[in-house]
């Protein structure tokens, strides 16, 4: 089994050897013993006699060594994630051999989800880089779509095994990326209707969707990115002229694109969106918009695999017959479905798809 690694992961070992250089030229102050000691020395020029409160310089090293930790702390809270950031961008010009970027990250304490969950699944692992050939008669485990487009076009056309890993589907409710999703030869888990999950996690949901809404104006299409049309064998001008000349059969009803801004900094807040409009119904391809309308109460219709597809319509053409009924149990199947890191590092995110998504 392959384990490929994003190039942020495989520059970890290198930026904490960096930084730990970095971090060894920072000294203690020891200004609070300093202060003492200054104090002491006036004292005795004056009297003659040292007398030291070894009770209270133990306390004033002791608050001394915290500051010298904190400022550590701070120091490399602030460095880090810049430096992944610069040395995975610039990855193709670091003059670094790769099996030295592989030890590093291997013998690291880093515990990201391609190593965790990957050693979870063999314990005769092949680590890979970006750009490297894996068989495909191996399965190989991968994290996002960024760096990973042509490997999961290959693997999804040609029915090629293999894990990813990505975002959770309900993040957006507190805007904090707690959950994350784990899923088996595809990017998207998909839910029969007849699939049955037990509710014992429904508590751990961050909020309850709003009942469906009987009403609302226009229709809206929200736009996936470009390389996710790409990795199916298409392009997002073909989708949306599809499902333009689509729609027109069945509705006269307005339609508003909404296309998918890439920069997060920038990004318009869907789910907030969703709450304050009056839409009739949200169409996506596989998108986490889905997820969201749902939450919003408004009804949905995805066009592709994914976990919505338990309480959406399918077709196009159903647009004046949308889903308003139960979402219990898909409720309690979007909570079998994502999980927090912790959960993909102990191990009960594997054992509970396989069990409940074999």
């Amino acid at each position: 089994m392959y384990l490929l690694l994003n190039h942020d992961e495989a520059v970890i070992g290198l930026a904490k050897r960096i930084l730990a250089q970095h971090l060894k030229k920072i000294e203690p102050t020891w200004s609070h013993t300093n202060a003492y000691l200054e104090k002491i020395n006036l004292r005795m020029k004056k009297s003659g006699l040292i007398e030291i409160d070894f009770a209270a310089l133990n306390g004033l090293i002791k608050q001394d060594l915290e500051e010298y930790k904190d400022s550590i702390v701070i120091e490399y809270k602030k460095k880090y994630r810049p430096l992944v950031r610069w040395l995975a961008g610039n990855f193709k010009n670091i003059n670094v051999d790769r099996g030295y970027l592989l030890h590093k990250y291997i013998n690291s304490n880093a515990r990201n989800f391609v190593k965790t969950v990957g050693q979870q699944l063999t314990d005769q692992p092949v680590w890979a880089l970006p750009g490297d050939p894996i068989p495909n008669d191996q399965t190989v485990v991968l994290r996002n779509v960024i760096n990973n487009k042509s490997v999961i076009q290959h693997r999804l056309a040609n029915r090629l095994p293999f894990w990813f890993v990505d975002t959770g589907y309900t993040n957006f409710v507190t805007g904090k990326k707690r959950w994350h999703r784990l899923v088996e030869n595809h990017i998207h888990h998909s839910l029969l209707k007849k699939s049955c999950f037990p509710a014992d996690r429904l508590h751990l949901l961050p909020s309850m969707p709003t009942p469906w809404r009987t009403d609302g104006d226009a229709i809206l299409v929200v736009e996936n990115s470009e390389y996710h049309y790409q990795m199916f064998g298409t392009t997002l001008s073909a989708w949306r002229e599809q499902v333009r000349t689509e729609l027109q059969k069945h509705t006269d009803r307005s339609v508003v694109f909404r296309s998918k801004e890439l920069n997060r900094k920038i990004r318009d807040n869907l789910y907030e969106h969703l709450q304050e409009s009056n839409y009739y119904c949200v169409i996506t391809d596989a998108s986490s918009a889905a997820i969201e309308a749902v939450w919003a109460g408004i009804p949905i219709i995805t066009l592709g695999r994914h976990i919505s597809t338990m309480v959406a319509r399918t077709r196009l053409s159903d647009v004046n017959d949308l889903y308003r009924e139960s979402i219990g149990n898909w409720l309690c199947a979007v909570s079998y479905s994502q999980f927090t890191e912790k959960e993909l590092y102990n191990g009960t995110a594997l054992k509970l798809i396989k069990k409940y998504h074999a």
